[in-house]
């Protein structure tokens, strides 16, 4: 894999030129969860750090985030070997936000590995801000993922708040003798290689019901647009068997090496706002259907009784026809 100059530097997103970068229609699209992987770099990956590094991580990490102090109020709740799941740990996030939870991409084979070999010592947590908009997960696929959720279209209302955290949790690391692990050549390092180089997620929840009716055409434009649409796993919402529920998709981009955070959340905007044009064509087009259907019903009622005989006055013989 060539390295790019891109990750030569430490990002610092420019949240300015973000800042001039359309909104996405509200009307298809809420909420956006923007989220980023991380890793302290004298720490091993998963699946070959031991219980007394993974220990020792956990320690670091969870001191750092009481460093968050009063901006964020957070809460830090460690998981324990029982019940080692950090989607089921979250269930008190809105119900907003638990579809792009149930959507998030893992590595299952290698967190069972994992635990496998730390003999069930899980060193895990969740860490949520008190306003619930942001959350933190330890040792998952990789040291840290952080999430910064907005309940409306807004992604740099999101990405801002992601990386507030992502900041304030680098310095608090620094302070107590971490840092990240990064690559001038390949970006931030990670446990999975398909996520060196930002390793940001950008995930948008969209209402897409004609798209939805056509799989291919949306799997085609996900794909000229470098987006993918993710699958979403055992979500409470989906189970409850409403047909709405269906018609929503959550997408997210598909490149992340080569390229800064802020031409991530670009081009996913950019190609969000692609996909809910489409919708929106179709959409006109089956109410210009359903009209024209409804005018031709009406017309032929209209017809139907204008060929209708005549019935005879009271007294009179019906007409008999020659």
């Amino acid at each position: 894999l060539p390295g790019h100059s891109s990750h030569n530097l430490l990002p610092s997103p420019d949240l300015q030129v973000l800042a001039t970068f359309p909104e996405l229609p509200g009307s298809h699209v809420k909420p956006v969860c923007v989220s980023g992987r991380q890793n302290l770099a004298w720490m091993p990956l998963l699946p070959s750090h031991s219980v007394a590094e993974m220990s020792q991580a956990h320690s670091l990490l969870s001191l750092s985030m009481n460093d968050l102090g009063s901006n964020y109020n957070g809460r830090l709740l460690d998981l324990s070997p029982q019940n080692s799941s950090h989607l089921t740990a979250s269930k008190h996030l809105p119900e907003k936000f638990r579809l792009q939870l149930h959507a998030v991409e893992t590595d299952d084979q290698l967190i069972s590995r994992a635990e496998l070999d730390r003999g069930g010592t899980t060193a895990r947590g969740v860490w949520t801000s008190a306003d619930l908009n942001c959350m933190v997960w330890i040792h998952h696929e990789d040291h840290l993922r952080i999430f910064g959720f907005e309940p409306s279209s807004n992604i740099q209302a999101a990405f801002s708040r992601f990386a507030s955290l992502e900041s304030a949790m680098e310095e608090c690391v620094e302070t107590r003798g971490g840092e990240w692990m990064h690559s001038s050549e390949f970006g931030f390092l990670t446990t999975c290689p398909s996520n060196w180089g930002t390793g940001l997620c950008v995930a948008v929840e969209c209402w897409l019901p004609e798209l939805c009716g056509r799989p291919e055409e949306l799997r085609d434009l996900c794909g000229k647009h470098h987006l993918k649409e993710l699958e979403i796993r055992s979500s409470p919402m989906r189970r409850r068997g409403q047909e709405a529920e269906a018609e929503r998709v959550v997408l997210c981009n598909t490149k992340v090496f080569g390229v800064s955070e802020t031409k991530v959340c670009e081009s996913v905007i950019r190609g969000v706002s692609a996909i809910v044009m489409r919708e929106r064509e179709l959409e006109e087009a089956r109410q210009a259907k359903q009209e024209a259907v409804k005018k031709q019903e009406a017309e032929d009622k209209m017809f139907a009784v204008t060929d209708k005989p005549a019935e005879p006055a009271p007294g009179e013989e019906a007409a008999v026809p020659a």
